[in-house]
């Protein structure tokens, strides 16, 4: 069985769904889909959020 184990700054990301896909150069990959909750005081960009 594989584990995978996410870094602690993604500690508020919410995973809804997990495929595993293959990549253009032949590699499985595990791609997660789900959702980032940030604080305000985490934005990089006052303008935008992001």
């Amino acid at each position: 069985m594989n584990y995978i184990t996410l870094p602690s700054s993604l500690e508020d990301f919410h995973n809804y769904k997990t495929e595993i896909v293959t990549t253009a150069s032949n590699r499985e990959l595990y791609l997660l889909h789900g959702q980032l909750k940030e604080a305000e005081e985490d934005s990089l960009c006052p303008h935008c959020g992001g």
